[in-house]
Formats: structure tokens, C-alpha cells, sequence
């Protein structure tokens, strides 16, 4: 039987403040094809999300290179409740994620201003 995915990539990320591994931090799980093309998994555990998202891209770009079709799971909010835009006075759908990429800033020791915003 053949699979839908190449490989499965899932990310924890984690709200914590300051550099942080273990319990309660970012994680990166994958599963890949080895070079006798069997699932194996590897685990990340980088300590900022700075460092996730470099991670991040780093194995995106290396599972695009081989070709895989990549299926991600992330454990944060795609979208946002119906009207919310609209009451906020923003514009179409994006317009939430445009004020959001432009006000929040997200420190490379995890420090943010989220709840300011």
C-alpha cells in the first residue's frame, strides 16, 4: 500500500518565555523514509522558537529536495472566529494575519509582546 505522505512533520510549539528545552518547550517530530525507504523518526527539541522555525525550514528545504510530499501538523490556531476582522475593523481574511506578522514581536530568547498586542 502506498502512502499518501512521504514523511509527517508535527510541531509543539510552546508559549514559554526565555530559552527553555525539555517539559513545556518546542518540539519537532518527523518521520521520514530512510535510504531503504522505511519510515524513521526523529525528534527536535530546539530551545527557542526562533530556533524552531530555523529548524523548521531547514527540514522543509531537505524533504522538498528529495521530492516528499510533506503532510505538517501544528498545534496553534490556523484561523480565527467568524466577525472577528469585522469587529476589529480589519479588512478580509488576511488582514489579521498581516496585523499580527506586523505588531508581534517575537524575541530570539522567546520574550514577546503578545499579550500587550
Amino acid at each position: 500500500m502506498n502512502r499518501l505522505f512521504g514523511a509527517y512533520v508535527m510541531v509543539d510549539f510552546s508559549a514559554a518565555e526565555g530559552k527553555k528545552t525539555g517539559e513545556s518547550s518546542v518540539w519537532i517530530g518527523v518521520m521520514k523514509r530512510d535510504v531503504r525507504f522505511r519510515l524513521s523518526y526523529e525528534a527536535y527539541n530546539p530551545a527557542t522558537r526562533g530556533a524552531a522555525m530555523t529548524q523548521l525550514r531547514s527540514l522543509l528545504a531537505d524533504l522538498h529536495k528529495r521530492g516528499d510530499r510533506v503532510l505538517i501538523g501544528v498545534n496553534f490556531a490556523l484561523g480565527f472566529p467568524r466577525g472577528l476582522n469585522a469587529r476589529l475593523g480589519l479588512g478580509g481574511w488576511s488582514a489579521m494575519w498581516d496585523f499580527l506578522a506586523k505588531n508581534v514581536v517575537d524575541k530570539p530568547d522567546n520574550s514577546n509582546n503578545r499579550f500587550q498586542v
